[in-house]
């Protein structure tokens, strides 16, 4: 639910922007890989900051 919730209220998903079942695949698509790669940024974010900070307070996870 939060994976939807995060694209209707951050990434347009709540309306259509065009007419049809085709565009509207399409805007749900490009949704889904602006959360992923957001996703995919944080995640990559953390383990880089995990390697450079090996013992900071702030890493929460651990490799």
């Amino acid at each position: 639910e939060g994976y939807h919730g995060e694209a209707k209220t951050w990434h347009g998903l709540g309306r259509a922007v065009r007419r049809g079942l085709d565009n509207m695949q399409i805007q749900a698509y490009l949704a889904a890989a602006a959360v992923n790669l957001k996703r995919l940024a944080a995640y990559l974010l953390l383990m880089l900051r995990c390697l450079l900070l090996p013992n900071s307070a702030l890493n929460t996870f651990t490799i």
